[in-house]
């Protein structure tokens, strides 16, 4: 396997019962990229990201996280192989601050005070405002501040593999493009990074790559730029037969 190659999704089967929610799902993803998954509502594009990161179980297929196999492996053993996943709606912690979130994002890291407080200040640089509320407990913020800690959150762990799941939800329009720029600067850097959006218009933008996804199924994938007005991606939202 190439050795840019972070996470290999092969043959993916995961569901809350016995019929599958997403099925026979083959997925690859670099450093220093960004893969957007897309389709509809119900398309199963949450569930991907779950079986993913752990969260749900696969019913069948395996996942290879930077040259490891794993076919069995609940969330804590993906985050050690650094996968990191930022869920739809935040889920921060009530009566938490801003740094008190950033500290617990190294839980059971052993770090030096230097990489801990390097890993910090990267996050600080990335989202200033996180440093101007770092004593503001989460619920204060706006819905882009909790979105700029969330993903601060999920960098603290300096994830191999960087997972976002509707980052965009709720956010106003400026608030979005600094989300996405920042995510362009990570992928610079080297990040892999894959991402679930509603807004396929802007993630097709910036993403290097997109899958797009229906009734559980990978139906078409390519590069982003090309895909923008594929008619396969209008039918796979639109539910036409045009998707071959």
């Amino acid at each position: 396997m190439n050795d840019d190659v972070v996470l290999v999704a092969e043959n993916v089967h995961a569901g809350y019962g016995p019929v599958p929610v997403v099925a026979a799902v083959d997925l690859r993803v670099s450093r220093g990229e960004i893969l957007a998954v897309v389709g509809a509502n119900g398309a199963g594009k949450t569930t991907l990201l779950s079986a993913l990161s752990g969260l749900l179980p696969l019913a069948e297929g395996r996942l290879i996280v930077d040259g490891v196999p794993v076919r069995k492996a609940g969330p804590n053993q993906l985050i050690e192989l650094g996968v990191a996943l930022v869920p739809e709606g935040r889920r921060l912690f009530n009566g938490l601050t801003v740094d008190e979130h950033l500290r617990m994002g190294l839980w059971k890291q052993r770090l030096s005070r230097r990489v801990a407080a390097e890993r910090r200040d990267r996050v600080t640089e990335l989202f200033p405002i996180l440093h101007e509320r770092r004593s503001s407990p989460a619920e204060v913020l706006s819905g882009g501040e909790q979105q700029m800690l969330a993903i601060g959150l999920a960098l603290m762990r300096a994830p191999r593999l960087l997972m976002l799941d509707e980052p965009s939800i709720g956010l106003a329009p400026v608030i979005i493009d600094r989300v996405f720029d920042v995510l362009a600067s990570l992928r610079a850097e080297g990040q892999a990074i894959i991402i679930v959006e509603q807004r396929v218009q802007k993630v097709l933008e910036r993403a290097d790559r997109a899958a797009v996804l229906q009734n559980g199924r990978v139906v078409v994938t390519g590069l982003a730029a090309a895909l923008v007005d594929d008619p396969r991606l209008r039918a796979a939202y639109l539910g036409t037969k045009e998707v071959r």
